[in-house]
Parts: C-alpha cells; sequence; structure tokens
C-alpha cells in the first residue's frame, strides 16, 4: 500500500493546479459515498458551481442542434469575413 501511495504522490507533485482541483473534488465525492452510501442525490460539500465543467453545457435552445446549420448562415454575414457556399449541384 504504502508503495501505491508513493506512486499517486509522486503524480500529484507535477498535475497543473487545475488538475488538482479535480483531484480534490473527487476525494471529497470519494468521502462523501463512504459516508452516506445509500444516497446518489446529494452533491458532496463544499460545492462550487464555478468549477462544475456540466454548468452551461446545455446552455441555448432546446433546438440549438438541429438550427446549427441555420445559426451558421446567420452568423457568415457579408461583413464578417465568413462567406456561405451554395449548394449547386
Amino acid at each position: 500500500m504504502t508503495e501505491l501511495k508513493d506512486h499517486i504522490t509522486e503524480k500529484l507533485a507535477v498535475l497543473p493546479e487545475y488538475d488538482l482541483y479535480q483531484v480534490w473534488d473527487f476525494v471529497q465525492y470519494l468521502e462523501w459515498r463512504k459516508a452516506k452510501p445509500d444516497s446518489d442525490t446529494n452533491l458532496p460539500s463544499p460545492y462550487s458551481p464555478n468549477r462544475d465543467r456540466l454548468i452551461g453545457l446545455f446552455d441555448g435552445p432546446p433546438d440549438l442542434a438541429s438550427r446549427a446549420e441555420e445559426t451558421l448562415q446567420q452568423a457568415a454575414v457579408k461583413y464578417s469575413g465568413w462567406t456561405w457556399k451554395n449548394n449547386a449541384a
């Protein structure tokens, strides 16, 4: 077990700070799960929405994917530097 802890400590020593936040969040989750094995609805404390990568992932209208081409056409105006190629077969 000591060898494993030493290996983990070596890896943690070279991780960037952002990755250390993810490791810390995971450690907190493991502690929370150990304390409350029957409940998976509560978030481990302290929860920080600023570090939650899923917040904003689904930001936008519900039909965003189906309207992606239309949105791109509207964004490609003559002053933007982009043009839209017509599909003439």
